[in-house]
């Protein structure tokens, strides 16, 4: 699931039988039972699909948003801080899915010493856009932005972020000052209102 180039056979209720495009669905139904930990990012973090660096972006995190685990409690503790290991979660928002073990930090962990770097980069739709809960033109639209209402970009590496502005098939993820956030048509924004 999640894996872009790959498909899935399917069966409908009625019987009929199928492929779909495996980047294009995700499960349903109840997720794992809560663990009874929350953990914090220590960056600006992508919630994946699956646990995987390759799972779909679902959402992104930033470092003070709390994320509660789910599933078994003692093996997420185990699973902080270390490499190639993930922790399935449920953002303040419901989303469900996998982010990097060793990229966040328990609740009775110490907040890191140093402050993150604040850096800014704010963007410009050209005219209405939509936000939608991926990035993808299908994706489920969570929202809306007006020509020139300023978007916070909250993505992990603004530089990269930067440089997709204006270009065709990208997309960025931000936040409104409302506070929705969501994927945005990069080639519909500006560094500057226009």
């Amino acid at each position: 699931l999640g894996k872009q180039g790959e498909w899935l056979q399917i069966q409908t209720p009625a019987g009929c039988r199928g492929f779909v495009a495996a980047w294009l669905v995700h499960l349903t139904g109840q997720s794992a039972p809560a663990a009874g930990l929350v953990v914090y990012p220590t960056v600006v973090l992508n919630v994946r699909a699956r646990p995987s660096m390759d799972g779909n972006i679902i959402t992104v995190v930033q470092t003070d948003d709390v994320l509660e685990v789910l599933g078994s409690k003692e093996q997420a503790l185990a699973n902080i801080g270390q490499e190639e290991q993930w922790l399935n979660v449920r953002t303040a928002v419901k989303f469900v899915g996998y982010v990097a073990a060793w990229l966040v930090r328990s609740s009775t962990d110490a907040p890191p010493q140093t402050p993150p770097v604040t850096t800014d980069l704010v963007v410009y739709p050209t005219d209405e856009i939509n936000m939608r809960a991926q990035p993808a033109l299908n994706a489920p639209r969570i929202g809306g932005a007006h020509r020139n209402e300023p978007l916070q970009v909250i993505e992990a590496d603004l530089n990269a972020a930067t440089e997709k502005i204006g270009k065709a098939d990208l997309w960025i993820y931000a936040e409104r000052k409302e506070g929705t956030r969501g994927w945005i048509s990069a080639w519909l924004v500006r560094a500057v209102p226009v």
